[in-house]
């Protein structure tokens, strides 16, 4: 009357292949943050643990300026990009109207094209309608790229 589940293989080449694709993305950065607490100014050779680069980081006040404004511009955009995708998501879910499978198809661009190439044309569309300031260009531009990879993740959490 009732099916037993068959007995899953011992091995997946799924399995497999996910691990390898995620030791791909994964080591270079390891070995990065393992580097950075090498004592010698060049990675070709490990000569001794030290702290002093996140010393003379954290005593250079640019840096710390420009991490305060990289951090500040990501909050803002996350917040932004989260109720622009939130409402894109429901808009497409719930109603219908003239171009949605258009712009349904054009929100894939930000996951089909490179992440430097959306930035870079973003910051140049941003400079050329003559956005003040540096810092008033990102923003956008973070923004434009991140609310329709939102949008998706909504879209996903809807669907189960």
């Amino acid at each position: 009357m009732f099916k037993t589940p068959a007995a899953k293989p011992a091995f997946s080449w799924q399995a497999l292949c996910t691990i390898l694709a995620f030791v791909y993305m994964y080591a270079p950065i390891a070995v990065l943050a393992i580097y950075s607490f090498n004592a010698s100014r060049t990675p070709a050779r490990w000569t001794g643990f030290t702290l002093a680069w996140y010393s003379r980081f954290l005593n250079n006040s640019r840096l710390i300026a420009a991490l305060g404004t990289s951090l500040s511009i990501a909050a803002m955009a996350v917040a932004i990009a989260a109720v622009l995708g939130t409402l894109l998501a429901v808009g497409l879910a719930r109603f219908r109207f003239p171009g949605k499978a258009v712009y349904r198809g054009l929100s894939y661009l930000p996951i089909i094209v490179p992440d430097i190439a959306i930035a870079v044309a973003t910051l140049l569309f941003f400079t050329a309608v003559g956005l003040p300031s540096a810092s008033g260009r990102r923003s956008p531009a973070t923004w434009c790229f991140a609310w329709p990879t939102l949008r998706w993740w909504c879209r996903a959490a809807w669907l189960g």
